[in-house]
């Protein structure tokens, strides 16, 4: 049996994220849906702009990302890489 490219006997340490674990309220997801009916939807939203338009103290673009993914919506993608797949 191979060890799949493992070292036996050693695990790696866990690192701990730096940004701080954040609790989707109902009202801070409220806020977020908000945000991206402002800006236009979720075609025109990028986690830069919902995270401008929401202003919410200790929210980081990491945050925004994160619950974009949680819900299936896209993340914005360069337009070079979305015409790409656009094109396929």
């Amino acid at each position: 049996m191979g060890s799949c490219g493992r070292n036996i006997g050693s695990v790696r340490q866990y690192i701990r994220s730096k940004v701080p674990r954040l609790r989707w309220t109902p009202d801070l997801h409220h806020c977020f849906v908000h945000a991206i009916e402002r800006l236009g939807g979720q075609d025109k939203a990028t986690p830069k702009l919902v995270l401008q338009m929401m202003d919410v103290r200790g929210l980081t673009i990491s945050h925004v990302k994160s619950h974009l993914q949680m819900l299936g919506l896209p993340v914005f993608l360069p337009f070079s890489v979305k015409t790409r797949v656009e094109r396929v």
